[in-house]
């Protein structure tokens, strides 16, 4: 039977292998490819280290809770665990950073299981070591912590372009956090639809590493097979509207569509239902509603990086968005902004869309603020709504600046092939 202590040191492990996947899943290829200077690696070999180094400090535990022989790796002298890094770094070199993420969530997973897994007498069981007795629960602290806090210290502290990666992922709370809500709003659904209800997904912040606490909006999209009637619809924003899962869970948006809507998506999706909850609460009923526009990025964000609080993935329900209704979309998104977005969404948003134009990848506004800098002689006005995304309100933006970025981006979007104008 597994004790509290193991199941705290699981606890602790995972939290900390999800900080990592977090910085890495909101890279772009230039940060990937990015040297560490203190490490002698790039970043992303770094990040490939520690998912594998997880796996192997994993076996020096199980084998030292099951009072087995030690792996090799927990024998090699320095000079030979120096010449494997070195090999390991080479094969590595070439491999992406989707590559990495699912080194880490697999290896991950499989430690997190082990360690949970483990007994009392198996955390005190110890071995002789030049220094003294080591037990099981000092290796499983020293050496899978410490090993994984070394090495992500020094990829995620070496002078990197990133604005405050570790005030902004309180990885801890903010999972639990959106869980516990997001749990209770699936909750609502499956009671108040049943069989109608085809998936519910996690786009926004929340699912592109952008979550801001405070700060930040829940944003779900959930799928019907069908349209609901007016009783229907009632049920679901009374289940909706009932008591956050805590006082301090985040305000909601969320909005109700069709398969048919997801399926064959048209530059206006129609929608069942739109709402909010919070300080700006509103319900709209969609049903003799002429549409939403914005829907469509939404569906796009769900289908490539949303994730599935339930039902099948994502890719399996969505359709591709065609690259010219997308840019259209984008544009449309900016120019609204112009008007009605605060000066950091409009520099931040503008910062994503051209990386849209050029990677073809959605990523949050934080992300998308990190690539742009990179390819910016003076990146000092996407350094400041940066850091007035995360809170410095007392920030100010040159509104001329903000509206020449704008701008620009406006005019890539419509230059581009495959939008209006942009094949002449």
């Amino acid at each position: 039977m597994s004790s509290n202590r193991a199941l705290e040191l699981a606890r602790r492990f995972s939290e900390a292998n999800d900080e990592v996947i977090v910085l890495t899943r909101d890279l772009t290829d230039d940060e990937w490819r990015m040297p560490c200077e203190r490490e002698g690696r790039t970043v992303g070999q770094v990040v490939q280290h520690i998912a594998a180094g997880d796996r192997i400090i994993a076996g020096i535990v199980e084998a030292m809770a099951q009072g087995r022989e030690l792996p090799v790796a927990a024998r090699r002298t320095a000079a030979e665990g120096a010449r494997y890094n070195e090999r390991q770094a080479f094969r590595f070199a070439d491999r992406s950073r989707d590559d990495g993420l699912r080194l880490l969530r697999r290896n991950g997973a499989a430690t997190d299981r082990l360690i949970a897994s483990l007994t009392d007498d198996q955390l005190d069981r110890s071995i002789p070591t030049i220094e003294g007795p080591l037990t099981t629960a000092e290796e499983i602290e020293g050496g899978l912590l410490g090993h994984l806090r070394i090495h992500f210290g020094g990829c995620a502290g070496d002078g990197r372009p990133i604005v405050g990666v570790e005030a902004r992922v309180a990885l801890a709370d903010l999972d639990r956090l959106v869980a516990r809500e997001a749990d209770r709003v699936v909750a609502a659904l499956r009671h108040a639809l049943e069989s109608v209800l085809v998936g519910v997904y996690l786009h926004g912040s929340a699912a592109l590493g952008d979550w801001v606490p405070q700060r930040s909006d829940l944003d779900i999209l959930a799928v019907s097979s069908r349209g609901l009637s007016e009783g229907e619809v009632q049920a679901l924003v009374a289940s909706l509207l009932e008591t956050p899962s805590s006082p301090d869970a985040p305000a909601l948006e969320f909005s109700l569509v069709t398969l048919d809507a997801v399926r064959a998506p048209v530059p206006v999706p129609r929608f069942e239902l739109h709402l909010t909850s919070g300080v700006d609460a509103k319900v709209v009923d969609g049903r003799a509603h002429p549409g939403d526009p914005d829907l469509l990025l939404h569906f796009e964000v769900c289908r490539t990086r949303g994730l599935a609080l339930f039902g099948p993935p994502p890719d399996e329900v969505f359709e591709p968005i065609p690259r010219r209704t997308i840019l259209e979309a984008l544009d449309r998104e900016l120019d609204w902004a112009l008007d009605d977005g605060s000066s950091e969404y409009q520099v931040l948003n503008a910062a994503r869309a051209w990386r849209y134009l050029d990677e073809g990848v959605f990523c949050s506004k934080i992300a998308g603020g990190r690539w742009a800098r990179l390819r910016m002689r003076d990146a000092g006005l996407v350094d400041a709504a940066m850091r007035r995304q995360m809170g410095a309100d007392d920030v100010r933006l040159d509104a001329v600046a903000v509206r020449a970025l704008v701008g620009s981006v406006r005019r890539r979007l419509a230059e581009a092939p495959g939008a209006k104008g942009g094949d002449r």
